[in-house]
């Protein structure tokens, strides 16, 4: 009978909760405060009494719209899920599924009251720190452990830190191990050498291709001899983030199998992969010497702002930056994205900071007519915005930072059946990503069919700022500026080696201060068309004190036409590397080709050329490439880092049945209106007209002013020069 009474006392509250929610239908609003309360309606963004209030927490506002919809109560207009400021602890992040989604009528609202002011946080906070003591805080220097504070972490209430893992390039790292972020700054885990990479010296005698091994400086390190057998040792889970030879356009992370200072010997273990890779394989090359940097080890921490977690007592040790114990210190938890939309379409969520999690910030898979307005993403383990599956899905003026992968990512469309996704990442600013695996994770990547990408601001990048795979993107009006600084043999508009990509335009990019930090062979670029990349349009970019604005690494179909080059280091190169390259070289993109039907009569309607290229009895000659219209604008040369001209033809491509090279400009005196400030606009009786230039001006390119974007989110050289 009790049972019966608390079961019927259960229904009359869901039943008055649900009229309560019709009486306001028209609104079709829920509320969300710190202040609120989960067993209450929602309706109000204040509480009115009896059950009139708003819900607590993200979860409560989900829970009842599903009980809105099983009883057929949700308005057809949808919801709009409205959060008052505040912080809202989420250590299992939100989860939306296909009981979550709208309509094109009717969507489904998440919003923040005031932009940027609720914020979604994937990690636990932590307190009960103390000063100088702690168990293993002898493996400190001597000198520094009054420096040193320590937290028990069970005294937070956290028993979960995660592992270590082991990662490479095109591996997805996430979740990662718990991190800590102090004053919304991740946090260094504890490292030799500080703030910068160590470089191999030679290949040790004992070098496998499943244990490679080096020499070189480790006997500086102060963490001592050890020899493991790749198993987890929470005492001794040292791991190495490397590039044990000349790739250094790529990182992996393992685990340390040997360290020795008397043979100078530094081994690391594979633990997936083949382990036969030569891009993971111990090599020499003067020029271009591997590079490595020891974490996760406790006898390292010796730099403000380092941290270490004691996974077997369940400690974290942190030299903080400022003497004083830290008051805003949270270890990230989430291992689901903070914010994830799986099979519901037509979601908006709009103006929150998302942060402290160790997957996704937000991640929307297979959705479709969803928008991510006016979101801050920070100091999330994986990416900062992940769309999988797209359609029409819309990421707008978002500020994403501090991120461990990539900042936005798109994908969407079926290139088989040539579908454009009309995904679009536009006014968005994007810095500092990839912090925990930067290479092959840039600012933007845009894959599938049909992806725009517009009007961002993206700096900070240690490798790529924007990546694509695939069809008929669009990649327009964005400022790029300080990237690709930790990797050679890359751009900062990047794509390559498949015959069947095609329709992709590259268009009105500011891109300048591209360089790099570390030396090598290679040199990088602003654009790069590499191994073969073809059918591509590369047209009115400005690119201002670079090396190599634009390198075509041979292919066919290529158009790269009225761009200006000033002050920079060389300008165009086009070469003819196909015929350098092993016949089994091909193979890769053949295959690569074979996975859409490019022989059909649609893709030979939509891409002719494509079905030149794969038919050809040579097809590793270059061929249909136009250079033509290009302005250089005091560029020079430095045959010291092999750039010996502004344009340089390579071979076979100077024959003009492969490349057609017209109407190009190298000039001393700036034939534009006003170059300092950004006016591009041709000089009244000069011929560039004639020669197809149209004008451009710096004040179209990177993020616009509107509702979430101030002037602050601009570059420094947008419409000036320093």
């Amino acid at each position: 009978m009790k049972a019966r009474n608390h079961q019927f006392r259960a229904t009359l509250l869901l039943a008055l909760a649900l009229g309560a929610f019709t009486h306001a239908y028209s609104q079709d609003r829920l509320f969300v405060s710190p202040d609120g309360n989960d067993s209450w309606d929602g309706t109000s963004k204040t509480y009115k009494g009896g059950t009139v209030g708003p819900k607590a927490t993200l979860i409560g506002a989900r829970t009842t719209i599903r009980q809105l919809r099983g009883v057929g109560k949700l308005s057809p207009k949808g919801v709009c899920v409205t959060v008052a400021p505040g912080r809202y602890v989420m250590p299992a992040g939100l989860s939306l599924t296909s009981l979550d989604g709208g309509t094109n009528k009717g969507r489904m609202v998440w919003r923040s009251e005031v932009p940027g002011k609720a914020i979604l946080d994937g990690g636990l906070p932590v307190s009960n720190w103390v000063r100088g003591v702690g168990p293993q805080l002898n493996k400190v220097r001597e000198d520094l452990r009054a420096n040193v504070w320590v937290a028990d972490l069970s005294k937070s209430g956290i028993t979960e830190t995660g592992f270590m893992s082991h990662f490479a390039s095109n591996w997805d790292a996430t979740p990662t191990a718990a991190e800590l972020v102090v004053n919304d700054q991740a946090m260094t885990l504890a490292r030799y050498p500080n703030g910068r990479w160590a470089r191999q010296e030679a290949v040790a005698p004992d070098s496998t291709n499943s244990k490679p091994a080096i020499v070189t400086e480790i006997d500086q390190a102060r963490t001592p001899a050890y020899v493991g057998n790749g198993e987890q040792d929470f005492d001794q889970d040292y791991w190495v983030r490397w590039a044990p030879n000349h790739r250094l356009f790529s990182i992996w992370q393992e685990r340390v199998a040997k360290i020795s200072g008397s043979t100078r010997t530094l081994q690391a273990v594979l633990q997936g992969g083949d382990m036969n890779d030569p891009a993971r394989r111990a090599l020499w090359d003067p020029e271009s010497p591997g590079r490595w940097v020891l974490v996760n080890s406790l006898f390292e921490l010796d730099t403000p702002g380092e941290y270490y977690i004691d996974r077997n007592r369940n400690f974290l040790y942190y030299y903080p930056l400022q003497q004083e114990a830290p008051t805003d210190a949270v270890l990230t938890m989430a291992t689901q994205p903070v914010f994830g939309v799986t099979s519901a379409d037509y979601v908006t969520i709009q103006g929150f900071t998302i942060q402290n999690g160790r997957q996704d910030g937000v991640r929307l898979s297979n959705s479709m007519g969803s928008q991510v307005y006016g979101l801050t993403v920070r100091n999330c383990g994986g990416y900062g915005i992940r769309v999988t599956q797209g359609r029409a899905v819309t990421v707008r003026s978002c500020r994403v930072t501090g991120v461990g992968e990539t900042g936005v990512s798109l994908s969407g469309g079926d290139r088989a059946l040539l579908k454009s996704s009309g995904n679009q990442v536009l006014n968005c600013h994007i810095w500092e990503t990839g912090r925990n695996n930067p290479f092959y994770r840039p600012g933007v990547e845009i894959l599938g069919m049909g992806c725009r990408v517009k009007n961002n601001t993206i700096h900070g990048m240690d490798h790529q700022a924007i990546y694509f795979e695939g069809n008929d993107h669009r990649i327009e009006r964005n400022e790029i500026y300080d990237s690709v600084r930790d990797a050679l043999d890359s751009a900062a508009i990047y794509g390559t080696r498949d015959f069947t990509y095609g329709g992709n335009v590259i268009r009105e990019n500011l891109l300048y201060n591209i360089s790099k930090r570390i030396t090598g062979y290679h040199i990088n670029h602003g654009i790069y068309l590499d191994d073969m990349l073809s059918n591509t349009i590369v047209e009115r970019n400005i690119f201002r004190d670079m090396e190599q604005p634009i390198q075509v690494g041979a292919g066919h179909y290529n158009i790269v036409r009225f761009n200006v080059m000033i002050d920079c280091v060389g300008g165009i190169r086009i070469d003819d590397r196909g015929l350098q390259m092993p016949a089994e070289w091909f193979d890769w993109p053949r295959t690569l080709a074979n996975r859409v039907p490019w022989q059909g009569s649609p893709w030979k309607r939509r891409y002719p050329n494509v079905f030149k290229i794969l038919t050809a009895a040579d097809y590793r000659t270059p061929t249909g490439n136009q250079i033509k219209a290009n302005v250089f604008l005091r560029c020079r040369t430095d045959v010291s880092k092999r750039l010996w001209g502004i344009l340089e033809i390579w071979g076979v491509n100077q024959d003009p049945k492969n490349c057609t090279v017209a109407d190009n400009m190298g000039t001393m005196v700036s034939p534009f209106r006003n170059e300092p400030m950004g006016d591009l606009t041709a000089v009244a009786g000069n011929d560039l007209p004639r020669r197809g230039y149209r004008t451009i001006l710096q004040s179209w390119v990177g993020v616009q002013n509107d509702t979430f974007m101030r002037s602050e989110d601009h570059g420094y050289r947008r419409t000036r020069r320093p």
